[in-house]
């Protein structure tokens, strides 16, 4: 697949909440014919994401972000931020 468009971005949360948002977000991350994410769990929650065109970028950041957001909001509503 040759893809013209790029974004990386990086979430800096502490290790135990990093470690539940990349288990919980890594099964949902799947590449399309216009679209490759690819989830990295190091120092930081990091993703690189490749697309076709830019229509394609930002739908997959949007989801990105989207299912980052409901991990986080999960976590912090069961655990009342002790994570």
């Amino acid at each position: 697949m040759f893809l013209l468009h790029s974004a990386i971005i990086s979430f800096d949360f502490s290790e135990k909440k990093k470690s539940i948002i990349f288990d919980s977000v890594k099964p949902d991350i799947t590449s399309t014919e216009r679209a490759n994410t690819t989830l990295l769990n190091g120092n930081e929650l990091s993703a690189n994401i490749q697309a076709k065109d830019v229509v394609a970028l930002r739908a997959a950041v949007n989801t990105l972000l989207q299912m980052v957001s409901a991990s986080e909001k999960t976590i912090d509503a069961t655990t009342k931020k002790e994570v």
